[in-house]
């Protein structure tokens, strides 16, 4: 991996001798932030392609498959409502989990049984709701 190393705007101005120190800073620094070497500048989400490549779905499997239960990255869904985006402690998980996303469904069932002259005589009918909150680990 290569090393981030900061360059002092005194060594790079005009009219001054090159360093070689700050030639290899120049050739290497851009490698140390794609590498996201320690002190380097972080690469934000708008300088990403938003192209979906089959190398990078890979790393993102592999990444998920390393984490263990209950780490932080690790997800674990939550039955109840919650609020999007929030942080909040889980009872039983060590850790601060954020809410990433929910999801509910409804169900309803009704029938009719004995049907009568006016309508249904003997019917069984029953509602079931679930909800559940997908959550990350995040400290």
């Amino acid at each position: 991996m290569a090393t981030w190393t900061n360059i002092a705007n005194q060594s790079l101005e005009p009219g001054s001798p090159a360093r070689s120190v700050d030639a290899f800073a120049l050739r290497d620094n851009p490698i140390a932030i794609a590498q996201g070497a320690a002190g380097a500048p972080r690469i934000v989400d708008q300088a990403l392609s938003a192209n979906v490549t089959q190398a990078g779905t890979d790393w993102v499997l592999a990444r998920n498959a390393a984490v263990v239960a209950d780490a932080v990255g690790s997800y674990t869904i939550i039955s109840g409502a919650f609020t999007l985006n929030s942080t909040r402690t889980i009872s039983g998980k060590p850790g601060t989990w954020r809410a990433m996303g929910t999801a509910s469904n409804s169900f309803s069932y009704f029938q009719c049984l004995v049907q009568g002259d006016f309508g249904c005589n003997q019917s069984v009918s029953f509602s079931f709701t679930h909800s559940a909150t997908l959550h990350v680990r995040i400290s």
